[in-house]
Formats: structure tokens, C-alpha cells, sequence
């Protein structure tokens, strides 16, 4: 119990104040989900083959015929999530829609 000096006694809520402190806490998660990290992701062997699913081995084969970017640190190799990416979307196939048209027209003549 606490006294608020007019004679007043106020009891005292622990949880209140927990409670308080949780809100607060979340605000702060909140926020920082909102802002976002934009800080680059670097992934090594295991997690960028798990990324691209692959193996590492087959992995360590791309990189030393240098089909995919990576830096070396320390006797570390690690890649960037972007260009992991932009290997990914550098597959892409184009398709062209004339052709595509083409042959589902000659399905439709079956």
C-alpha cells in the first residue's frame, strides 16, 4: 500500500506495472518489425545450398567453375542472399508469347 500524501492509501499492483513494461516491449518489436533490417544477408555453404536446394558439394562445384558469386573471409566462403537471388532469377525463361499461343491452338484443334 502506498500513501499519495493527502491521507489517500493506493494499493500497489504489481502486474500493473508488468503489464506496463510488456506493452512497452512491444511497441518496441513492433517498430523495429516495421522499420525493417535492411543490413545484407550473408549465408555460408550449408545455408545458402539449403537456399538454392542444392547440396553444398554441388555448391562447391558451381563455385569453382564460377557460376555463382561469393566472397572468401577468414577461410570462410559466404554468399549474399541477393545474389543468390539474382542467380535464381537469372534462369528465368522468357516466354514467347506468339508460340505459346501457337501450341495451345494446335491442343485445342486435337
Amino acid at each position: 500500500m502506498t500513501s499519495t500524501g493527502d491521507g489517500e492509501h493506493i494499493m500497489f499492483n504489481p502486474y500493473e506495472e508488468i503489464y506496463k513494461q510488456l506493452n512497452e516491449i512491444k511497441s518496441i518489436i513492433n517498430n523495429k518489425a516495421s522499420i525493417g533490417d535492411n543490413s545484407p544477408r550473408y549465408f555460408l555453404y550449408n545455408e545458402a545450398a539449403k537456399f538454392l536446394s542444392i547440396s553444398p558439394n554441388a555448391l562447391r562445384v558451381m563455385v569453382h567453375k564460377n557460376q555463382i558469386q561469393s566472397c572468401k573471409k577468414l577461410g570462410k566462403r559466404y554468399f549474399l542472399q541477393d545474389d543468390l537471388i539474382n542467380w535464381i532469377e537469372s534462369g528465368r525463361e522468357v516466354v514467347n508469347k506468339d508460340y505459346a499461343e501457337n501450341i495451345l491452338s494446335r491442343r485445342q484443334d486435337f
